[in-house]
Formats: structure tokens, sequence, C-alpha cells
């Protein structure tokens, strides 16, 4: 996900130890937008992350299984994705899946904004990338 939105100008920092979760909280501020993405939202650390965000006036969108009222006070908007009985196990399909679908549709979403500029970008990244494995570095 970082990647994505990363080549295409968007300032864009993924974490997923508690630490670091804790550290980048205290600069969240209302010109940011946290995302988290969680089946169970169930992770202590995770839950406080995303509230301490919000208080410091960042806006939060939670992408999760579960349509508890108790994570609705930590974001401005909940999306529910799917989450299928004994898919927790991840034997045959990564129980991620829905959430990387959904990853794909707000790709989509922001990718159809600008759309000229952003494809733009996204071929300097690349041409870069390019650059450097044609020059041997």
């Amino acid at each position: 996900m970082a990647s994505r939105f990363m080549r295409v100008g968007v300032g864009i920092e993924c974490c997923t130890d508690v630490d670091t979760m804790r550290m980048l909280s205290v600069f969240r501020s209302a010109d940011d937008l946290v995302i988290g993405l969680s089946l169970s939202g169930a992770r202590k650390e995770f839950r406080e992350y995303l509230g301490v965000a919000k208080e410091r006036g960042a806006r939060t969108l939670l992408i999760t299984s579960t349509s508890q009222e108790s994570l609705a006070h930590m974001a401005d908007e909940v999306i529910l994705v799917p989450s299928l009985l004994h898919m927790n196990h991840g034997h045959f399909i990564s129980p991620q899946f829905p959430l990387l679908v959904m990853i794909d549709i707000l790709y989509a979403a922001f990718m159809r904004q600008n759309r000229d500029f952003k494809n733009n970008l996204h071929r300097q990244t690349l041409d870069a990338l390019h650059k450097n494995h044609r020059d041997g570095s």
C-alpha cells in the first residue's frame, strides 16, 4: 500500500509494531489521514494509536470486519469488510484478502482524481527506479 501511494506523490508511513505506532501517534495532526487496517480491531495498541491520532485532530479511517460500537469512537469512518468463518486460520485463502481488496478500491478511487498528473508522477518514479538499474547501481 505504502509503495503504491508513494509512487504518486503521497507522503505515507506504514507501521505494524507497537513502538512505532506509539511514536507516530505523537506526530499526527489535522493535516493527516490515518488508515487503520485490522480484521478484528482487538489489539489494544492498535486501538490506542487510532484514538490518539483522532484526539490530535487527524482524520481516521478504520477498515475492519468487526462492527462493534466500541470501534466507532476511534474512527471518523468505518469500512466493514467481510470475514468468512474460519478464514482467520489462513490455510487456504489469506484472511487479509478483504483488506487487500479494499486497499485496491481506495487506490483506484484516489487515482481517478487528477489522473494525468498522478500517472505522470508514477511514470517518473518508475523511470527513476529503472535508471538506477540501468546504471548498475
